[in-house]
């Protein structure tokens, strides 16, 4: 079914729909309320938001979204810990998808599953920069890196929708449903005990993103290009 405002909190999922297949984390953020955002996905990957205003201010904690309510990070010292369940290990094929606000020209942990500093050899980073390109993820077995980066997307204030699938083979970035680049023979990824964790690096809890995220979904398949389009123009086509 299409929803053409975020599903208010008890909204089901269709788990006939196809793009449920597979789905490893899936964190709406539609609570509008508390220090907990709910996995859908069943898995029980709860996010814990992390010093987070409560009651919310305009920097910080529950705040309008891009449809309905979202999470506004003050790049100061929020974070979301959504834990180290077994099904956010991604050391095989997987996609990583959620949409943000970007503002400013800064550099920002928006997802991390790294056990090293930003820019080191371990886990997963995805990251806002100061400078072009805007976006960057780093996919590395602990030894080596395998980078992808968007030359294409530049900071201002509206969400867009940001995507990496990865297989064995490749590893593509989509930013708004469009392809950007891939990197061909992508490293492993390396497993870590850090908690999957929105907002800042999972290793040192630094590199603090400041903007909005408004829904983060993990799936362990790699999405096709026409899911990933279908995700952007219908982004909660997955509910009943």
């Amino acid at each position: 079914m299409s929803h053409l405002s975020k599903p208010i909190l008890g909204t089901q999922l269709n788990w006939a729909h196809p793009l449920n297949k597979g789905l490893a984390g899936f964190w709406l953020m539609n609570e509008g309320h508390g220090n907990k955002i709910q996995d859908l996905s069943m898995n029980g990957n709860v996010g814990t938001l992390t010093n987070m205003a409560f009651p919310p201010t305009a920097a910080s904690g529950w705040n309008p979204g891009r449809k309905g309510i979202g999470l506004k990070f003050d790049g100061v010292n929020d974070s979301v810990n959504c834990g180290n369940g077994l099904t956010l290990n991604l050391s095989q094929d997987f996609t990583i998808a959620f949409w943000a606000l970007n503002p400013s020209a800064l550099l920002g942990m928006i997802i991390s599953k790294t056990d090293v500093v930003i820019g080191g050899n371990g886990g997963i980073q995805m990251f806002f920069r100061a400078s072009n390109p805007y976006f960057r993820m780093l996919i590395s077995d602990g030894s080596a890196a395998g980078a992808l980066a968007s030359t294409t997307y530049a900071p201002d204030n509206n969400f867009h929708f940001f995507v990496i699938t990865r297989n064995n083979l490749v590893a593509n970035m989509y930013i708004d449903g469009i392809f950007i680049s891939k990197l061909n023979t992508p490293q492993k990824v390396k497993t870590v005990s850090q908690s999957f964790t929105i907002g800042a690096n999972s290793f040192d809890g630094l590199t603090l993103f400041s903007g909005k995220v408004d829904q983060v979904c993990v799936w362990k398949r790699d999405l096709s290009a026409q899911e990933v389009l279908q995700l952007y123009t219908d982004p909660y086509c997955m509910f009943k």
